[in-house]
């Protein structure tokens, strides 16, 4: 039986390394960057210093430093962001875009110099593999379109398509269950306010998976009941989509979104944070 994976081309990669590679990320990203150089992937993210979300990546230990696999259209002012904050630390940072293709697959792939790695959020998105572009891959290719359905199944963000840059506080796009935020690791650029949701408890809306019934209206239509304004869609497959909701809300529904109508279908994983 033949391997079966997805390209994801909207991926780009970064590679940092250097002596001062620690000090340099543990002070500005929200997961503990000790884990990473210690040999274990992590998911984290970079954010304003009002605690919104900039950019969210994985970032995976390779060769004495760290492979950054983020959304590939934002990869240069990723990159353009990293070199403001690196000032005189000695790391070095290249984009390694060209060298590799990110797949995603059930299984681990194996090939020469392939990495494979299980995805740090969540066990049923599998591994993400980088496969050198000099290495075939030569089992099935599965559509994008297939993962993707299987990530909102789910009910995890797919980057700034589900989560709004600058705007969105990382807790209400759920990386606290995704394991995205590390609590005890210290101080970043953002955690003040992060910490100060967490200990409070005041995260009134989420991302939340929803069940959509009947023809889809155009993506900027307002999620509805009784003509006001309940939250807003985000990407979306088939019957399938993630949406902003207030929680206080959730036992409101069925919404309305134009002529579909919205149910809400809260992910296991989600549910024991929503008291929060």
């Amino acid at each position: 039986m033949s391997l079966a994976a997805t390209a994801l081309p909207n991926r780009g990669l970064l590679f940092l390394k250097g002596p001062d590679l620690e000090s340099f990320l543990q002070g500005i990203i929200t997961n503990d960057v000790r884990k990473a150089l210690s040999g274990e992937v992590i998911y984290a993210a970079l954010l304003t210093p009002q605690g919104k979300y900039l950019f969210d990546f994985f970032l995976i230990p390779h060769d004495g430093g760290l492979i950054l696999d983020t959304e590939a259209d934002r990869l240069q002012d990723l990159q353009r962001r990293l070199m403001m904050y690196r000032l005189r630390s000695k790391v070095e940072i290249s984009n390694v875009s060209d060298d590799y293709i990110v797949y995603a697959s059930d299984e681990a792939l194996e090939g020469e110099k392939v990495i494979c790695v299980a995805d740090p959020r969540h066990e049923g998105l599998g591994f993400r593999c980088l496969f050198p572009k000099s290495t075939s891959f030569e089992g099935d290719l599965l559509d994008f379109d297939a993962y993707d359905k299987k990530r909102l199944d789910l009910g995890i963000a797919d980057g700034s398509r589900d989560i709004d840059v600058e705007k969105t506080l990382i807790l209400e796009a759920n990386f606290e269950p995704l394991h995205g935020v590390d609590f005890e690791k210290g101080c970043y650029v953002g955690q003040e306010l992060t910490a100060r949701m967490k200990h409070r408890g005041k995260i009134r809306k989420r991302l939340i998976r929803v069940t959509i019934e009947g023809p889809v209206p155009a993506s900027d239509t307002p999620i509805t009941l009784d003509d006001k304004a309940m939250g807003e869609m985000r990407s979306h497959i088939g019957k399938t989509g993630l949406a902003v909701l207030r929680g206080e809300d959730l036992e409101k529904a069925p919404f309305q979104w134009g002529d579909a109508t919205i149910h809400p279908n809260v992910q296991d994983w989600l549910q024991p944070y929503l008291k929060s």
